[in-house]
């Protein structure tokens, strides 16, 4: 069969306009692609630039929580100073005079160990005081239920001794001076420059 010459000529029309009809489908998809290669690049350089800032929140926030974990250790220390200086110029507490006082006393005997923050005794009575910057009621029931304990396990040599305790510190939460009261122990606290003790009910342990 013979091919005629407009036959042949729509042919290579045909094939022409496919292939141009190719290069322009290519050349969008180049185009597409090079868009989403910007695309790319612009959001790697945005999530570089999160992580940057988080990385800088981070650390500041790491700076904070040094600074506040310096401020509390701070307030503590001037409270235990306060306290402790107040109560060794005279070394009576609720009515007792006592002969020795002493703070941060700690011992280890087994596998009990504890720390008391003044620790006063005079040859028949012993006074512990737990000092706190703001006291709260888990710091009361603590030193009812444990610190009492631990003392008689790791001090045997003051057995036959009065025991009293008190709380002390430059706040109190709401209701927790007269809670710590009423369960027997001296309340301490700062008025002013001065030391103010309420031992109305304190009892031995």
């Amino acid at each position: 069969m013979n091919t005629s010459f407009e036959e042949i000529r729509d042919i290579l029309k045909e094939l022409a306009l496919a292939q141009k009809a190719s290069e322009i489908q290519s050349a969008k998809t180049a185009a597409q692609l090079a868009k989403t290669d910007a695309q790319l690049a612009k959001t790697d350089a945005q999530l570089a630039k999160t992580d940057a800032q988080l990385a800088k929140t981070i650390l500041k926030l790491d700076q904070i929580g040094v600074q506040l974990g310096d401020l509390g250790h701070s307030n503590g220390d001037y409270a235990e100073s306060f306290f402790y200086d107040s109560l060794s110029n005279k070394k009576t507490l609720g009515g007792i005079k006592y002969d020795v006082i002493s703070k941060n006393y700690k011992r280890r005997r087994q596998r009990t160990e504890d720390e008391y923050d003044i620790f006063l005794e005079n040859g028949s009575a012993v006074g512990i005081i737990e000092v706190k910057y703001k006291v709260q009621k888990a710091h009361i029931e603590k030193m009812l239920a444990k610190k009492k304990d631990n003392f008689r396990i790791l001090f045997p040599e003051f057995n036959g001794y009065s025991l009293y305790m008190g709380i002390a510190g430059l706040s109190f939460e709401n209701d927790m001076e007269e809670y710590a009261s009423e369960n027997g122990l001296m309340v301490l606290k700062q008025k002013g420059d001065v030391l103010e003790i309420n031992s109305n009910k304190m009892r031995a342990f």
